[in-house]
């Protein structure tokens, strides 16, 4: 019996050890963006307040440090640490509604700080004009703003700042967040939040000034992106993700499991005006225009090589690719695409005029939107056909599929067509709308052809793989002389392996500072692989720990009443 008892303390003893192993491990790599949500308990009442002592400034980023003094690096993570957990209870299914609760959300983006974003918000407030319009024309993006009365309100700028999100955020309890798909409508009056809670938003920056003689104060905070656009949803519906694959909204995207959120990848700078790829000065296309259109499209084909496009026709993901090809920019078809976006129509060009190329054309009332989210907007619009419409479960665009659905499924159709593997964008330089125009090489679109073929043979002969290592995964093929500027890989790491001798040298670490260690589960995948998938499928969640941040201490505020 003594026996007995014995293996079996050994036996918990090293199933202990191994745990403890593998929090350490995740412990190491975990995402320093994600620290600021490792306060966040999924179902307390949604605090938001905190005094200025508990701040503490070891646990900034260097996103915080910007050059505008109107607000502080405390002042900074505040703001985005709430707009980041309120947004993870919209996508976890915890949010409440005017009756019950809204819907899980997929695809909803973490935020982070913009210092650019900040400073023209700045701009927008320091005069302290009574009537503010929050429409903005020159970006792609919303402005939200607060007047605060300070004999009535006090002087605590912490407060202040979150008693202004408490009231934008409560804007859904008027009349709730009612449709189905959650699209937008003007007559809910939830300006405010539906602009907090937008699903691919990923920039945010705040400001805070005295007006007045510090009699009044304003707050306002922008984002890179606009919700209030009618009919065009909020944020999707669907499961939160729970692998990196779950994000599909921009490429090599990662999940931070406990929250629900997507992130992307931190922006790589590019100078905004660089136009070193294509030479055509009359183009509004720029290096990084070029890179994200390229980047996006290659990331879509890429899913759906791999099977995980959901088909509306057959409600499941349509069937894996064979000898899908790797696109590739092209400045000639750049120039053909920018000759017909300048004439500002919105109907298809002469087919004479631009020889086996195929065209895509997306246009929106908003005339003056910035490039790259207009882009983005156009290609997403684009894909979304599949799930909105659907292809045959064969792939083949026959007569009758074209007949039936042709204009409805014929943008997607071309991005996916498997021969295409050339490409070129352009924006037309329009008064009364945004446009954009995308050429493509050779031509999809053809009748009683497949759009892409599906069966498990490897690239065929004309072909090459692409050059495979032990982290690639995205399934495609290459052209044999593609020598093209831009070679992205989606990559995924391969995962950790455990060696007995640490574990038992953490173990005794670990039992000399047991009650010294406070730590926080959450789940997380640190793969870099950044391809999204419309269906949740957690095979391989990796736990990640972390201490939580002292400073977000919730305590008072229910942004629920």
């Amino acid at each position: 019996m003594y026996a007995f008892s014995t293996h079996l303390s050994i036996l918990a003893i090293i199933s202990a050890l191994f745990w403890i192993r593998a929090e350490a491990l995740a412990y190491e790599g975990a995402d320093r963006d994600a620290l600021l949500t490792y306060g966040f308990i999924p179902d307390s009442p949604e605090g938001s307040g905190v005094s200025e002592e508990q701040i503490n400034e070891k646990d900034g980023t260097d996103e915080f440090y910007c050059t505008s003094p109107a607000m502080t690096s405390e002042h900074r993570k505040y703001a985005v640490y709430t707009h980041n957990r309120l947004r993870s209870k919209v996508a976890l299914g915890k949010q409440p509604n005017k009756h019950g609760r809204m819907g899980t959300g997929r695809n909803i983006y973490f935020l982070r700080w913009d210092c650019d974003l900040e400073l023209l918000a700045h701009q927008r407030i320091q005069a302290c004009p009574a009537y503010m319009n929050s429409n903005l024309s020159n970006i792609s993006g919303s402005q939200l703003v607060k007047h605060i009365e300070i004999r009535l309100q006090g002087n605590n700028i912490l407060k202040n700042i979150d008693n202004s999100m408490r009231s934008w955020w409560l804007q859904y309890e008027r009349h709730g967040n009612i449709d189905p798909k959650n699209r937008y409508s003007t007559r809910q009056h939830y300006y405010a939040w539906a602009n907090m809670a937008k699903g691919k938003t990923t920039r945010i920056g705040c400001s805070y000034t005295y007006c007045n003689e510090s009699i009044r104060a304003i707050f306002s905070c922008i984002y890179n992106e606009r919700a209030h656009v009618e009919n065009q949803p909020i944020y999707e519906n669907g499961k939160p993700c729970t692998t990196d694959e779950d994000c599909s909204t921009f490429p090599r995207s990662e999940c931070l499991i406990a929250l629900g959120l997507c992130k992307i990848p931190r922006k790589v700078k590019v100078p905004h005006e660089s136009n070193r790829i294509c030479s055509d000065e009359n183009s509004r296309m720029t290096d990084e225009c070029r890179k994200k259109a390229l980047d996006q499209h290659n990331f879509y084909r890429s899913r759906l090589a791999k099977g995980l496009e959901l088909n509306a026709e057959t409600n499941y993901t349509a069937p894996e690719a064979v000898g899908m090809l790797k696109m590739s920019y092209d400045c000639e078809l750049e120039r053909s695409a920018q000759f017909w976006a300048d004439q500002c129509t919105f109907e298809h060009s002469d087919r004479k005029h631009r020889v086996n190329q195929g065209q895509n054309l997306y246009m929106t009332s908003f005339p003056n939107l910035e490039p790259s989210s207009l882009l983005h907007m156009a290609i997403e619009m684009w894909w979304k056909e599949l799930e909105e419409y659907g292809i045959p479960a064969n792939a083949v665009l026959s007569d009758a599929a074209w007949i039936s659905k042709g204009r409805l499924i014929g943008h997607f159709t071309q991005m996916a067509w498997s021969e295409t593997h050339r490409m070129g964008c352009a924006i037309g330089n329009c008064s009364d709308m945004g446009l954009v125009v995308c050429h493509y090489s050779p031509a999809g679109n053809r009748r009683n052809h497949a759009i892409y073929k599906r069966n498990d043979s490897h690239c065929r002969s004309h072909t090459s793989p692409f050059k495979q290592n032990a982290r690639y995964s995205a399934i495609f093929c290459e052209t044999a002389s593609n020598d093209n500027w831009l070679r992205r890989d989606y990559l995924s790491t391969a995962s950790s392996r455990m060696n007995l001798l640490s574990v038992l040298t953490l173990a005794v670490m670990f039992v000399a500072s047991v009650a010294h260690f406070p730590v926080y589960s959450a789940h997380g995948d640190e793969s870099p692989l950044r391809l999204g998938l419309y269906r949740s499928r957690n095979r391989n969640a990796v736990k990640k720990t972390a201490s939580i941040p002292s400073f977000f201490n919730p305590y008072i505020m229910n942004y629920d009443h």
